[in-house]
């Protein structure tokens, strides 16, 4: 088994969770309540935030993809 499947085969319990998860279920279905899509574009926002205060101090390319892939 090559590394690739090995790690598709892993992710699949934490996909499978996340798919699962009642905010997913909630969105995919449209009943969403307000709140919750407010409380989500907050979180978000915020991680927006810390990406555009962080990514300009960034001396190395590849600190910069790092942070841009792995908190968006």
């Amino acid at each position: 088994m090559s590394f690739s499947d090995e790690l598709k085969q892993a992710s699949k319990p934490i996909i499978e969770e996340i798919y699962n998860d009642g905010f997913i279920q909630d969105l995919l279905k449209g009943k969403l309540s307000k709140q919750a899509v407010r409380q989500y574009l907050r979180a978000a926002s915020s991680g927006a935030s810390l990406i555009a205060g962080l990514a300009p101090i960034l001396k190395s390319p590849f600190a910069v993809k790092f942070l841009t892939t792995s908190l968006v």
